[in-house]
């Protein structure tokens, strides 16, 4: 039987743990110490990955092991997505040029530092220090994780600012709408009072065409009491 897929990690679980590491990276990617133990650093993770199981809203609970993977892909992703931004775009060049990235050589550097798991005690420690360079590229990895943060805040907020600028013009389109549609309103009313006197002005020619003939006789030019005298014949 095939192992059950662990779920996608939402959006909000990895703002969990980028802000969780960056709070806690003295600890989570320092060189051993008498402070900094295998231990530690152990307790440091667990600690990320009860957070983050807080909101999880599925089944599954997420394990330190998959805590640890998915950091290391996102690091990995985010450093070629800085990478591209800086070939594309010559205005972020002076940013990114301030924090250098990884060199291949240095592509394990990552793992080296965040994976502590079944490392030999204290007596071997000296051997297996991490080196200096190692936590400092660690160091700018995160600065620059930072720096993509912030402008997905940056992005958020004018997103939010466009979506308030559209619920405005929606509104006012409703409110215009709503004008054109009294105005038409208004017009109905005043076209069926137009045809209400124009029906009440015939009713009454009809009624007098009827009771005095002789009235709309006299009126017309064209007919006289002497048939012989009417101008219309000459």
């Amino acid at each position: 039987m095939s192992k059950k897929r662990s779920p996608n990690f939402t959006s909000q679980e990895i703002q969990i743990l980028t802000d969780e590491v960056e709070k806690n990276k003295s600890l989570l990617f320092s060189r051993l110490t008498n402070t900094a133990t295998n231990s530690a650093k152990k307790r440091g993770w667990e600690a990320v990955c009860s957070m983050m199981n807080a909101v999880n809203d599925t089944d599954h609970l997420r394990t330190v092991e998959e805590i640890r993977k998915k950091w290391t892909c996102y690091v990995s992703s985010t450093k070629k997505k800085l990478a591209e931004n800086k070939r594309e775009s010559s205005s972020s060049s002076s940013i990114l040029q301030a924090f250098p990235l990884i060199s291949s050589d240095d592509d394990d550097a990552v793992d080296d530092v965040i994976v502590t798991q079944d490392m030999p005690s204290s007596s071997k420690v000296a051997k297996l220090d991490i080196p200096t360079n190692k936590v400092q590229m660690e160091n700018e990895t995160l600065r620059l994780i930072e720096i993509e943060n912030e402008r997905l805040k940056v992005e958020r907020e004018r997103l939010q600012i466009e979506r308030s600028r559209y619920d405005l013009e929606k509104d006012r389109y409703n409110l215009k709408m709503q004008k054109l549609e009294i105005e038409k309103e208004k017009l109905e009313m005043e076209k069926g009072r137009y045809n209400l006197e124009l029906s009440r002005q015939q009713l009454q020619i009809a009624e007098l065409c009827t009771t005095q003939p002789t009235l709309f006789q006299m009126s017309n030019p064209c007919v006289a009491i002497n048939p012989s005298e009417s101008s219309c014949d000459s």
